[in-house]
């Protein structure tokens, strides 16, 4: 959520350039767009609106913005806008918003076209919009000044080309990491339209001449604090397991195992001259045992307690994922969490997530619909994930699908020679409707429920 009164451009020129901003808009998005700010500089009162600011970076005096078409326009009375003539100079222009705003529920939209005209030699330059409050001296406007987002291209040489889209938290500024690039192609010297939208539901999108540069969750790739923490009072049982291999108790060493690498020689004889008085007790010498059958190592099967516990922690990765996007979302998406991907991996069953998540219909539902993009969506019906029965018949019903491709039984999917799924009528009904699903037989499909 974010509350501003101010509008500020924050502009740098460090090398020969010029920067051109011909326009700029802050609106929210619900039934009906509404309009915050816009200003569009075609006519020169757009001065009784801003306030130059005197600060002074530490690379250059302060500048000042001109208004002007730049220097090539195809209609020079439509395309003015303000620009930065003079190079090594920082300018910084504020104007107040009408009325204070808040985006609680809303789609925030920020928006602004820019031209780097002139690029020429070691080009450095910058030009941001910022969303502020009303508690500062718009002439001393300057890099220090809080703020609430930050938003715009950054190009310095050959080795920084980004749209910087920074948040303010709690005082901290949060960059984005990594960098939303821009391409070689990107940095020329045309006008370009950068936009960002902020959702409600904490996710947001970047994009370039309206072209996508990023997207997905503000908690993704910002250094927001999590909804949810870990419970301190939640302590790790006695009784886990964490090994992932054990040995396999079904398999014994075999009675006629021999172990020893060495033996005494059997044919050897005590010599004559042997005196046990002076040379003790005669000992035969030690030579390879020709019956070795070497060290005896037992076969390693999957540890089944072990196995719960990865089932279990998956589980509830999937569920703290859902429950940061308002429990719903679509399975890729789910699938693209650090949590999710690295528990993923110890988990062989679970290389698919949407066969993963439809295991456990008492706290998942997946559903196809067309109008929210192509692939599966998954919504958390339930938090409860205290039941690790369930977990039992999960690996039960993976084991079972594990034959892909094989005539008959659970493990159809349609996969190479296995042709349509067939079932047996103690299955769960929700397996049934997505493995149809998975074989190309849609008009099967029901929703899942719960058992």
């Amino acid at each position: 959520q974010c509350c501003s009164k101010s509008i500020a451009f924050a502009m740098r020129s460090l090398a020969p350039t010029t920067i051109f901003l011909s326009g700029l808009a802050v609106l929210a998005r619900q039934a009906l767009a509404e309009v915050f700010f816009e200003e569009s500089f075609e006519i020169a009162d757009w001065e009784n609106r801003w306030v130059h600011s005197t600060w002074k970076g530490g690379n250059g005096p302060a500048g000042k913005f001109e208004w002007s078409a730049g220097e090539w326009f195809a209609d020079e009375a439509a395309q003015k806008g303000i620009r930065t003539p003079n190079n090594m100079q920082y300018h910084s222009i504020s104007a107040k918003l009408p009325a204070p705003f808040s985006n609680k529920g809303r789609d925030l939209v920020i928006q602004m076209s820019v031209k780097h005209e002139s690029q020429e030699f070691s080009f450095c330059g910058g030009g941001y919009i910022k969303l502020l409050g009303s508690d500062f001296d718009q002439q001393k406007f300057g890099g220090k000044t809080p703020y609430h987002i930050m938003f715009g291209p950054d190009i310095c040489g050959y080795d920084v080309a980004r749209i910087h889209t920074i948040f303010t938290w709690q005082g901290k500024n949060l960059l984005r990491e990594p960098d939303i690039k821009l391409d070689h192609d990107d940095k020329n010297e045309y006008t370009h339209l950068y936009t960002l939208v902020v959702k409600p539901d904490n996710t947001y999108k970047v994009l370039f001449d309206l072209k996508e540069k990023a997207s997905g969750s503000l908690h993704d790739n910002w250094d927001f604090p999590n909804k949810t923490s870990d419970d301190p009072s939640d302590k790790k049982p006695a009784d886990w397991v964490d090994a992932k291999r054990i040995d396999d108790p079904a398999k014994k060493k075999p009675k006629d195992w021999v172990h020893e690498k060495r033996m005494r020689d059997p044919e050897a004889t005590q010599p004559a001259e042997w005196d046990e008085d002076e040379d003790g007790i005669y000992e035969p010498p030690m030579i390879d045992n020709p019956k070795y059958t070497g060290e005896w190592l037992p076969e390693k099967i999957d540890n089944p307690n072990s196995l719960k516990e990865r089932y279990q922690a998956l589980r509830i990765e999937i569920v703290h994922a859902l429950h940061k996007r308002n429990g719903r979302c679509a399975v890729q998406a789910v699938g693209q969490e650090p949590g999710i991907q690295r528990h993923k991996t110890n988990i062989s069953q679970a290389k698919k997530l949407q066969d993963f998540v439809q295991l456990f219909p008492q706290n998942f539902a997946l559903t196809i619909n067309a109008a929210e993009g192509p692939g599966a969506i998954v919504t958390l019906i339930s938090y409860d994930v205290s039941d690790l029965s369930t977990i039992e018949t999960a690996i039960v019903l993976s084991s079972m699908s594990s034959g892909k491709g094989k005539k008959g039984g659970y493990g159809g999917y349609g996969g190479k020679g296995g042709g349509a799924p067939s079932f047996s009528p103690q299955m769960n009904p929700n397996h049934m409707a997505m493995a149809a699903l998975a074989s190309g037989r849609p008009s099967r499909w029901s929703a899942p429920t719960p058992y």
